[in-house]
């Protein structure tokens, strides 16, 4: 074998380390995440209706939310834009703010106001941001003292309106014709944020989210972009769980606590377990409704557990949590749903919904 042969045999095995080990601290970290929100939800439900203590847990949620959005970026950047997780838009409009006014220099005034009281929306905060960044900086680049109006309105029970109106000298017609056509960007191509984002992805992201956007554009007047999105709408719980039983199968302690208080509150009977050895031995005098399995655990793995129990002509519902690669599992017939880690009681309760 040459010597460029080895070296080539030899980067393709550090790049594989290095993706082992991204994916491990990948699964620790978002196992840590998923210990905060679960804490977080548990908290909520057990202190009072004091405002400010209950504004502080959704700041330190949104905030954990953002790490596990941040996670998900760097360690698959092609699975980022499938996760979509309930978030609020406010949030994500004022961080997009935040980080311009880093970025950019100070000639610019941002008057942002948000007139709702409803705003999540389903979405995922990286994408969203990004959409958002790319139309302020296409504003900025438009006029050297840049004075941007940003507006949050509901305009109806189920849609949300999210305005950007800048005071540049406005875009004419043909160019308005074509302002979302694919290769069209009113920004320089070596700009540091959104480098090569055109607003054709722009309205792709927003129509992946199952919003749409407009333009209004005179000569002279600026421009306005309008940006609707469905609003999330949290349904009240259409079953009750009297007389259900979850096996939980966590290696972590303080998870595996924390989901089956989650659980418990919804009257359901849980049954926690810390490998899959001990899910097994559970399945000898129980037959639970639901298995809810994490994938990397001590002794006997999840997914080792999940071929013995198809083995056995099981036929119980079965769901797989991972802090990455779900991709992987997502064809595996035996695996009922993948849930990604770090999930929230919103996300458990949905599928406590559809499963049992």
């Amino acid at each position: 074998m040459s010597s460029s042969n080895s070296y080539i045999l030899s980067s393709k095995t550090t790049q594989a380390k290095t993706n082992t080990d991204l994916q491990k601290i990948t699964h620790d970290l978002n196992n840590i995440l998923n210990n905060i929100l679960n804490g977080l939800d548990s908290i909520k439900d057990n202190i009072d209706s004091n405002n400010v203590a209950n504004e502080l847990l959704k700041k330190v949620k949104s905030q954990a939310q953002l790490a596990s959005e941040i996670i998900c970026e760097i360690s698959d950047s092609s699975s980022i834009k499938k996760t979509k997780n309930v978030v609020s838009l406010n949030k994500i409009v004022e961080d997009s703010i935040y980080l311009f006014n880093v970025e950019e220099n100070k000639n610019q005034k941002i008057i942002y106001t948000n007139n709702c009281e409803e705003d999540f929306i389903l979405a995922n905060y990286t994408e969203i941001k990004r959409a958002i960044l790319n139309i302020l900086i296409n504003a900025k680049e438009a006029k050297i003292d840049t004075y941007i109006s940003i507006e949050l309105n509901q305009i109806s029970n189920n849609n949300i309106e999210l305005s950007i109106k800048d005071n540049g000298p406005g875009i004419n017609s043909d160019n308005l014709l074509k302002i979302f056509s694919e290769g069209f960007s009113t920004k320089s191509v070596d700009h540091p944020i959104n480098k090569g984002l055109g607003l054709s992805i722009v309205k792709e992201i927003i129509e992946e989210h199952n919003g749409n956007i407009s333009v209004d554009s005179n000569p002279g007047n600026g421009t306005l972009f309008k940006i609707i999105f469905p609003l999330f709408k949290k349904e009240k719980p259409k079953k009750t769980f009297n007389n259900k039983t979850i096996i939980i199968a966590e290696d972590d302690q303080f998870q595996r606590e924390v989901l089956k208080d989650l659980l418990c509150s919804l009257n359901i009977k849980t049954l926690a377990a810390a490998n899959g050895e001990e899910v097994l031995k559970f399945l000898n005098s129980h037959y639970p409704d639901l298995i809810i399995i994490d994938k990397s655990m001590p002794i006997m793995d999840g997914l080792e557990c999940i071929e013995i129990i198809k083995e056995k002509s099981l036929n119980i519902p079965i769901v797989l949590t991972s802090g990455s690669d779900i991709e992987l599992y997502k064809m595996n017939r035996n695996i009922t749903e993948i849930l990604r880690k770090p999930y929230n009681f919103e996300m458990i309760q949905n599928i406590l919904e559809r499963l049992l």
